[in-house]
């Protein structure tokens, strides 16, 4: 796999908002937020999939695009960083770390 740089920093707020916390309750809040927000956003996973909206509901997701591509991306970089850190302390036999 190719490696990347992540930038982590007080701008970022997943980061911001778990980086005092252990690594398994970070990981479990991440994915929770990550479904609110799915759920939250129930208008753009409906245009995803190709179902039809009422012009308002399209206005509505249009006005707020940007910033659910924002937060995707913060989300997928979190869920990454999640993943790879969660491989190398199995890996290292570091399991009881991780457990809550």
């Amino acid at each position: 796999q190719g490696q990347s740089e992540k930038i982590l920093d007080r701008n970022d707020i997943v980061w911001h908002r778990y980086k005092n916390k252990h690594f398994a309750s970070a990981m479990v809040s991440i994915n929770n937020e990550i479904s609110r927000f799915v759920q939250d956003n129930k208008n753009i996973n409906a245009i995803k999939k190709g179902d039809g909206l009422e012009v308002r509901d399209l206005k509505d997701v249009l006005v707020s695009m940007p910033k659910y591509q924002e937060l995707t991306a913060i989300f997928s970089k979190h869920l990454t960083l999640c993943k790879i850190v969660d491989q190398n302390l199995k890996g290292r036999s570091f399991i009881d770390l991780i457990r809550v």
